[in-house]
């Protein structure tokens, strides 16, 4: 593996909630992307259900 092979931390954080296929407000199977926003100290990963709207997050704080 070269450096231009590695991935970010977030990246893998980001396939790994991608793995989390089912919304849990409906129960569908969804392969809906998670979306990222960092700002300050915090990561917000965020997707929302095509079937039924519902938004499911995923926030992670970073140390001081």
């Amino acid at each position: 593996m070269s450096i231009g092979d590695t991935i970010s931390p977030f990246e893998r954080l980001r396939r790994t909630y991608e793995s989390e296929s089912r919304c849990v407000a409906c129960g569908s199977e969804d392969d809906g992307r998670w979306t990222v926003r960092a700002s300050g100290r915090s990561v917000r990963y965020e997707r929302e259900c095509r079937s039924c709207g519902a938004r499911d997050s995923r926030e992670v704080r970073l140390p001081r």
